[in-house]
């Protein structure tokens, strides 16, 4: 059973993630912030809860306030104070291939998918995130 966390600030992707992840049942939990410091507060509340941190993370790139880049120096930065194994992925709007480069940089971060997402794509992060 997995628990997800979507970092947008756009409502509309929070909809449309949502409603192609509770389509499967190995999601237990589901939950979305349009702030990423909201985010990192969470996580760094519960670092200490497995239990109540997500298994994947689909993060925006370019957000006010605290951007993407921003969230990812700060879980990294954090190292092993949060006790579980996130795995992130970045979901952007984003086409330049630096951003893609760039996040090859964070070993928690694994992939890097266009908006919008599909089915097809939500499928293949559920069943890898399953074994």
């Amino acid at each position: 059973m997995l628990k997800i966390y979507t970092i947008d600030d756009d409502p509309l992707q929070h909809v449309i993630t949502k409603y192609l992840f509770m389509k499967h049942d190995e999601i237990h939990g589901y939950e979305s912030f349009v702030d990423a410091a909201e985010a990192l507060d969470v996580i760094t509340n519960n670092s200490d809860k497995p239990a109540d941190l997500p298994d994947i993370i689909l993060l925006d790139l370019n957000m006010p306030i605290v951007d993407g880049w921003q969230f990812l120096d700060v879980l990294r930065d954090q190292g092993t104070g949060i006790k579980k194994d996130i795995h992130i992925f970045i979901v952007s709007s984003s086409v330049n291939v630096s951003d893609k480069v760039r996040s090859k940089r964070y070993p928690f971060v694994k992939g890097f998918y266009s908006k919008p997402l599909t089915h097809y794509v939500i499928k293949k992060l559920i069943d890898e995130e399953s074994r």
